[in-house]
C-alpha cells in the first residue's frame, strides 16, 4: 500500500510540476510563445526576456507555488518523509520535462526552492539568498541555478544532521540538483564559451 502511495505522489507531483506557468503567462499577457524565444525555457528568466517583468513575476510565483503544493499534497497522500521527498523531486522533473510542452520546460530552480521551503524552510531561504547573490554579482541566472543545484544536497545533509530532520530529504537534493544540472548543459557550454546571456539581455526575436 505504501508503494502505491509513493507512486501516486510521484505522478501527482509530476503533473503539478508540468503545468507550464511561464508559457501560459507569456502567451496570455503578451501573446508570446516563450518556447520559441532565446533559450526556449519556461522559467522566469526567459519569460522576462520574452514577455517582460509582469509575466516573469507571475511565473516565479506560480513555479514556487507548484513546488510547495506538490510537497503538501505528497505529505497528505503519502504521509511519509520519503513521499514528501519524492513529490518534491517529481515537481522539478515535471517542470523540466513537461508532458504539456512536448517534454520541454525550464530548469526548475524556483519550483525546487518552493518545494524545499516545505521540506526545510531555512535551507530554501539560505539557498535563495546565495542564488540572489550570485545573480546580483554576475547576472547569469544559469550560474545562480547551478550554485543552488550543487549546494542543495549538501545543505540538506547538514540540516538533517544538525536538526534530526529526515535524512531522506537529501534524496530530493540529489535528484532535483542532478536534473537541474542536466538541463543546464547548454548553459554551461555557453558560459565556457562566453556567449551566455545575462539576466535582462534583450532577445533577438
Amino acid at each position: 500500500m505504501e508503494f502505491v502511495k509513493h507512486i501516486a505522489v510521484v505522478v501527482i507531483g509530476y503533473l503539478i510540476g508540468a503545468i507550464p506557468v511561464g508559457h501560459i503567462a507569456a502567451k496570455s499577457l503578451r501573446g508570446v510563445d516563450v518556447t520559441k524565444i532565446a533559450s526556449g525555457r519556461t522559467g522566469a528568466s526567459n519569460v522576462l526576456r520574452a514577455a517582460g517583468p509582469v509575466a516573469a513575476i507571475i511565473t516565479a510565483l506560480g513555479d514556487a507555488a507548484k513546488g510547495m503544493l506538490g510537497v503538501v499534497i505528497g505529505r497528505l497522500v503519502g504521509s511519509t518523509p520519503l513521499a514528501a521527498a519524492l513529490a518534491a523531486s517529481a515537481v522539478v522533473i515535471g517542470h523540466d520535462c513537461s508532458v504539456f510542452l512536448g517534454w520541454g520546460g525550464g530548469v526548475g530552480t524556483v519550483a525546487n526552492l518552493g518545494a524545499t521551503s516545505i521540506l526545510a524552510g531555512p535551507v530554501a531561504a539560505g539557498l535563495a539568498a546565495i542564488g540572489a547573490l550570485v545573480l546580483g554579482i554576475w547576472r547569469y541566472s544559469s550560474l545562480a541555478s547551478m550554485a543552488i543545484a550543487v549546494l542543495l544536497p549538501i545543505a540538506l545533509l547538514i540540516w538533517a544532521s544538525a536538526t534530526g530532520e529526515p535524512m531522506v530529504y537529501v534524496l530530493h537534493g540529489l535528484i532535483s540538483g542532478g536534473v537541474a544540472l542536466w538541463s543546464l548543459r547548454p548553459n554551461i557550454q555557453r558560459l565556457l564559451s562566453g556567449t551566455e546571456r545575462r539576466l535582462g539581455d534583450k532577445t533577438e526575436s
